[in-house]
């Protein structure tokens, strides 16, 4: 078994194992996630889980929240998409929904934006594992996105913009690029 000359061999160099950490088998808990070995996917783990569809049930039932609250449920969620990395661009309402949170002196509700993600994240979370590599497929492709966000006094809006070409070297004009401005009226 490879595991076990690879733990032989560590231990025979003296390196530091927690034997109440060390698990070997198909299927791994480490850090909140599942992972399968066997299957090639990672998933939350069911106290996570737990923890993940109780943040996703309030954000849909549009209860109103204090900032810790949606902090909180911001840091949760951000971390629980390490798991399905194809949901963490979608996160940027959640993150406006903080700033917007930030600004009020009171609990906040989510708007449309936000509950309609946590329904498809609930929904997607819940549905059979799947290999990260089912997601993508092999091109040539290359891209980049970032958002940005100022508080307040400054007037600039939140934006969220990025690049993309299917060229191997891209130049200036072989990229195709976008930048989108969300206004107040939507977050």
């Amino acid at each position: 078994n490879m595991a076990a000359a690879i733990t032989a061999t560590m231990l025979a160099l003296g390196y530091p194992l927690s034997w109440k950490k060390t698990c070997m088998g198909p299927a791994t808990i480490w850090l909140g996630f599942l992972c399968d070995a066997t299957y090639g996917t990672i998933t939350l783990a069911h106290p996570k889980l737990t923890l993940a569809i109780n943040i996703l049930d309030k954000i849909i039932s549009n209860v109103p929240c204090t900032l810790r609250e949606v902090q909180h449920m911001a840091g949760v969620l951000n971390w629980a998409t390490m798991a399905y990395p194809v949901l963490r661009p979608f996160l940027t309402h959640l993150y406006i929904w903080v700033t917007v949170a930030e600004n009020q002196n009171r609990p906040t509700q989510p708007d449309r934006r936000v509950r309609l993600l946590a329904r498809a994240i609930r929904y997607l979370i819940l549905q059979p594992p799947r290999r990260h590599t089912d997601f993508f497929e092999r091109t040539h492709t290359m891209g980049g996105s970032d958002a940005s966000a100022s508080k307040p006094p400054s007037t600039d809006p939140p934006v969220i913009g990025g690049w993309w070409s299917s060229a191997e070297h891209p130049m200036k004009g072989e990229v195709a690029w976008f930048r989108e401005e969300i206004p107040a009226t939507e977050h």
